[in-house]
């Protein structure tokens, strides 16, 4: 069953979307099964199909992280509408480097850091539209606690973003799926996370993808009390995984 909320020790703040469905295969450089139909191109030549690749982020992906998590997020600033707070998500490069760190290092709890990829599409004429790398579009960071009042293992998770220009792809939902293999892996027994109540896109996103309202939360972190644009708290969702 689903407990309180209360005892848990920390909520991130999570709420990024995408809709469709994707399956990931595991290890660390994955190609998705989906493919984006491309568009017409100008001249007469016609553009390809791009397909997702995902990975464990590394400290070279910190600047493009950076760019997509603060795109994503910038519904949040502001004081009406989905807004309530002031800033970015992300203050600046550093903070991402040292969330991709803790990440790899995961020296307290198991974490995963993951980055999506797009790559690129290829012209008909064998032209390489883009970076070789492919843009990054997404990327969720994963944390497995333990519940303090059962000592059960679940999975937290955020931030979780995907780019705006690539929403609505099945990027999110399969940066999902990926995600609960890893807390499976882990024994954790379901995913929490903390949604903002202004935040109806997100809750209605989650809602889709199984998760169910478990709570509420008040903001404890004097950090974000003192960037709040308007009263709030979290709507905790959770989803289980056995």
């Amino acid at each position: 069953g689903i407990r309180s909320p209360a005892v848990r020790t920390h909520v991130p703040v999570c709420v990024i979307l995408v809709s469709a469905n994707g399956i990931i295969p595991l290890p660390s450089v994955l190609e998705s099964n989906m493919a984006t139909a491309g568009s017409a191109g100008g001249s007469g030549t016609s553009r390809g199909s791009s397909s997702i690749t995902m990975a464990l982020a590394t400290d070279a992906d910190a600047a493009e992280v950076l760019q997509c998590v603060n795109a994503a997020y910038m519904v949040e600033t502001g004081t009406d509408g989905l807004a309530f707070k002031k800033g970015t998500r992300y203050g600046g490069i550093a903070q991402v480097s040292a969330d991709i760190a803790k990440a790899a290092a995961s020296e307290v709890h198991p974490q995963q850091f993951l980055v999506a990829r797009r790559r690129p599409s290829v012209s008909v004429d064998g032209a390489v539209d883009g970076a070789a790398v492919g843009e990054v579009v997404g990327c969720i960071r994963a944390e497995i606690l333990k519940d303090t009042a059962t000592g059960e293992p679940y999975c937290e998770f955020g931030p979780f973003a995907v780019s705006p220009t690539a929403q609505r792809e099945g990027i999110g939902s399969a940066l999902v799926d990926k995600v609960a293999e890893f807390a499976r892996a882990h024994h954790a027994v379901r995913f929490e996370i903390g949604v903002v109540n202004h935040r109806s896109d997100g809750l209605a996103w989650y809602g889709k993808q199984g998760f169910v309202t478990a709570g509420t939360k008040p903001f404890a972190d004097a950090f974000h009390v003192a960037n709040l644009t308007r009263p709030c708290h979290f709507i905790i969702m959770t989803k289980a995984l056995v």
